[in-house]
């Protein structure tokens, strides 16, 4: 098991690359909190997180950059292989602060699938190319329950989306989303995309819209339940044909109201 504070990169780190590192994870597991520092340096790497034996709400898994600082440490894709530079495939209470994380060709920069719960991307620069092409996404996950993903002060940067989370259906709808203090720009067609969510809370963003003729700033498709849209930002272009907030059967009641207040919405 592995239980404590590790360093990654550079001479005498305990692992030379995140590959390692979480190749000691997916293989080791925890029995405490990890902490991995990654040293300053540009990493031409990808890798996947599976389930991590031990992993918990107490037990949890945070890579950092040493320096607290997201442009001292760069993990960018490699111009080959799977289409993602981060893959977490059912991994679970993992925290990414202070990095950039990009790809420079078209991919998903961090992709979520089979029920990866409770992650979270702080402080930190997600980088997709700037593409027309769909595979750009900065952070992706489709029809899984990955709940519980918390994206805060991020820079959220290019791809055709921004932000594309999908849940199962209507009738299982994927919960715990917390977008709070974000900056998306650059996307190309959809900022924030978000559908068969349980009461996502989308707070305080900048969304600047994208480079296409048509498109969403935010579009929203059956997210219900005391969902939260305030406090936004929406930066549209003049002569575009931009939607600021697209809302589609997303549904209340009367004890779990839809809000939408305090969003401010300009052409500039």
């Amino acid at each position: 098991f592995l239980s404590g504070t590790y360093t990654i990169g550079g001479t005498g780190a305990d692992f030379p690359d995140f590959t390692s590192a979480v190749s000691a994870l997916n293989y080791c597991g925890v029995d405490s909190a990890v902490l991995f520092l990654v040293n300053s340096g540009t990493y031409t790497e990808q890798f996947e997180m599976t389930p991590i034996n031990g992993a918990s709400a107490t037990n949890t898994i945070t890579f950092t950059s040493a320096m607290y600082d997201s442009t001292s440490v760069i993990l960018s894709r490699p111009s080959a292989g799977p289409s993602y530079t981060i893959f977490l495939n059912g991994a679970d209470y993992v925290t990414f602060k202070s990095l950039t994380i990009e790809s420079q060709t078209d991919a998903r920069v961090v992709e979520l699938a089979n029920n990866s719960t409770y992650i979270t991307f702080e402080n930190s620069i997600i980088r997709a190319a700037a593409s027309t092409s769909s595979l750009s996404t900065p952070i992706y996950s489709a029809a899984g329950d990955d709940e519980y993903l918390t994206l805060r002060n991020n820079s959220i940067e290019n791809g055709y989306y921004g932000v594309y989370l999908r849940g199962p259906s209507s009738a299982n709808l994927e919960a715990g989303l917390v977008m709070e203090n974000n900056s998306i720009t650059g996307y190309y067609y959809y900022g924030v995309y978000l559908y068969y969510l349980d009461a996502p809370k989308v707070d305080r963003n900048y969304i600047a819209d994208g480079a296409a003729i048509y498109g969403y700033a935010m579009y929203l498709y059956y997210c219900d339940n005391n969902m939260q849209i305030s406090n936004n930002t929406f930066d549209l272009t003049p002569g575009n044909y931009h939607y600021a907030m697209r809302l589609y059967y997303c549904d209340g009641t009367s004890t779990n109201p839809i809000n939408v207040y305090n969003n401010f919405m300009s052409i500039s």
